[in-house]
């Protein structure tokens, strides 16, 4: 038999993995229910499928004597998107872009405020030949630098700084999307 000294001991340690237990289930049970509360409440934007990011962004191909180059373009074709533009991110992605839809021919300036990064904009006409290009920088402070085509464009699109030069994008050359 076993003395009442360890009899003691062995129900004091079944009781703390019972308390412990019960204390480790009501804490699981609260979590789960705040977390249902919480999340249901919310609308909490979830990871895109690739799916849909495919509807979300346009693929585009640009033609040139060195090849083709494909990247990735989101539309701005709403004049709030396009007003906004790129204006206060603070990234790009590689072979990304934004792409201004204009219903007809324009020779609208672009300018860089607020924007954080520093971006090439080329753009295309309505029979998607690259007109123009130019390179831009950030402003932080008026007044800002304007970036204009020479030619009349349908279509701009801005890419990360460096993009038209490596890719070896020339006026004249063609874009599919």
């Amino acid at each position: 038999m076993l003395h009442d000294q360890e009899f003691i001991k062995i129900v004091r340690v079944r009781r703390r993995i019972f308390v412990g237990l019960f204390a480790a289930t009501l804490v699981a049970s609260v979590a789960i229910s705040v977390k249902q509360i919480y999340f249901t409440k919310l609308d909490i934007p979830r990871m895109q499928t690739y799916q849909e990011v495919l509807q979300t962004y346009k693929k585009a191909v640009v033609h040139s004597s060195t090849g083709d180059t494909e990247f990735f373009l989101e539309p701005a074709d709403t004049p709030k998107k396009r007003q906004e533009g790129l204006m206060f991110r603070e990234s790009l992605a590689k072979n990304s872009g934004m792409l201004f839809i204009f219903d007809t021919d324009v020779a609208d300036p672009f300018w860089m405020k607020n924007t954080l990064l520093p971006l090439d904009i080329f753009f295309v006409d309505a029979e998607y030949r690259i007109v123009d290009s130019a390179t831009m920088e950030p402003c932080k402070m008026d007044p800002c630098s304007t970036y204009q085509s020479r030619t009349p464009y349908r279509y701009a699109i801005e890419v990360n700084q460096g993009f038209i030069l490596e890719k070896k994008i020339r006026t004249g050359d063609t874009i599919t999307f």
